[in-house]
């Protein structure tokens, strides 16, 4: 949740010589107020949980069963990366203009097929990204090395 006190810290970033939240103004609180409300509602609106967004995929999926759901898991996340394989492809080499709207569209379907492979190995995303980040750092505890890769 977003509150004033954000929104004003995040102001004195851009200008670190504005009061502390204590010294400002009761309208410039009000309005700091009105922008949290707003954003908050705005958060709410477009805010799907990881539970809501595997019962999509799940209401969504025609494969029943582990070897189904694995099967259509794989290929289709192959299938769907390589759209946006593609959608580089043509930008490199075939003079298209990448189509930002069409690289986030692609990658939804990317993810609803890992989410569905997630599912299916009883993964949740969140499980997936930590133990990604965990063997990010054991493999590059001091960030990305060339010498480290190439000597793993």
């Amino acid at each position: 949740m977003i509150t004033p006190e954000m929104i004003h810290l995040a102001y004195l970033q851009v200008r670190p010589s504005g009061k502390p939240w204590e010294e400002v103004s009761q309208d410039a609180k009000a309005h700091y107020e009105k922008m949290a409300v707003s954003l908050n509602e705005q958060h709410e609106e477009t805010y799907c949980s990881e539970q809501e967004y595997v019962g999509e995929v799940l209401r969504t999926c025609v494969a029943t069963g582990f070897d189904e759901r694995f099967l259509l898991g794989v290929m289709g996340l192959a299938g769907e990366s390589g759209e946006v394989v593609d959608l580089a492809k043509k930008s490199r080499f075939q003079g298209h203009s990448i189509d930002t709207d069409k690289v986030k569209d692609e990658l939804g379907d990317v993810m609803w097929y890992l989410a569905l492979l997630c599912h299916t190995f009883g993964f949740s995303l969140e499980e997936i990204r930590q133990a990604n980040v965990a063997k990010m750092h054991r493999r590059y505890p001091n960030g990305f090395e060339v010498e480290r890769s190439v000597n793993r």
